[in-house]
């Protein structure tokens, strides 16, 4: 069987990959998650197949990230503890030994000394199961209130993103309000400014100016086509006739009546 067509099992193909992978590592370069894809698709493995191993990839880093996190807090918590210990109760045992204080600091190094060895123990073995789950509950309590929070800051964003242009659209319209109702006003103020205009200029035509002078009446009279004291002429000479008729039918018996309508005419004359 030639070396090209060569099988070879699981194991040796996840050697295989192992020491590429730790060459390509020393030679300081990764693999691109399309890199990845295609490698997989070299060796016969789907999409589907890839995708779940890197989420199981992911989740145990996660795993791994929590679960040292939670050692390095506790033995950190230790060490304090410890180098507190050591000050405290080395300094009674030195009082006690210099005849300070009595036996009780021996016993109080003791007990305390005795929780110290206990935390010890805890460091040293890392973190537990149930306090790798009482962190990563932490951390995704603490993860839902940031995102809850940038969800409100998000949405007051947008709120106010919203006001802003509900402002701006009332004043824009406002404004165009504003506009339209000066321009309805100045078209109105010309249309009856034309309107009084045009109704002078027709009662100038229908109804000419009365005359103010005897001069205007003069001319005014020859225009219709009569003389100007044709009248004035005329009303004296019915007023005499009239006077006389009025005298002919009044009885004869009467002159003290007669005489007064002769006075009454003398004045009207």
């Amino acid at each position: 069987m030639s070396e090209g067509r060569r099988n070879y099992s699981d194991d040796e193909v996840e050697e295989i990959f192992r020491r590429a992978l730790e060459r390509q590592a020393a030679a300081g370069d990764g693999f691109a998650h399309d890199e990845l894809i295609a490698a997989a698709h070299e060796v016969g493995l789907d999409d589907d197949a890839i995708e779940r191993a890197v989420r199981e990839l992911e989740r145990d880093r996660t795993e791994e990230s929590i679960r040292a996190a939670v050692t390095r807090k506790k033995r950190e918590r230790w060490l304090r503890h410890l180098v507190t210990y050591l000050v405290i109760a080395g300094g009674f045992l030195g009082m006690h030994a210099l005849g300070y204080v009595g036996v009780w600091a021996i016993w109080m190094a003791f007990g305390w000394g005795m929780g110290v060895a206990l935390q010890t123990f805890g460091a040293l073995r890392g973190a537990t199961e149930e306090e790798v789950d009482k962190e990563r509950k932490k951390l995704n309590r603490k993860a839902r209130r940031a995102a809850q929070a940038k969800a409100r800051a998000e949405a007051k964003r947008r709120k106010a993103e919203e006001k802003a242009r509900r402002a701006k659209r009332s004043h824009h319209r406002s404004q165009i309000e504003d506009d339209l109702e000066r321009v309805i006003e100045d078209g109105v103020s010309l249309l009856l400014s034309a309107a009084a205009k045009k109704l002078r200029e027709a009662t100038e035509r229908a109804e000419p100016a009365p005359p103010r002078t005897d001069f205007e009446r003069y001319v005014r009279a020859k225009r219709e086509g009569r003389a100007a004291d044709v009248h004035a002429k005329e009303r004296p000479r019915v007023r005499v006739e009239a006077a006389a008729e009025e005298d002919a039918r009044a009885p004869e018996g009467e002159p003290e009546e007669t005489e007064a309508r002769s006075r009454r005419r003398r004045r009207r004359r």
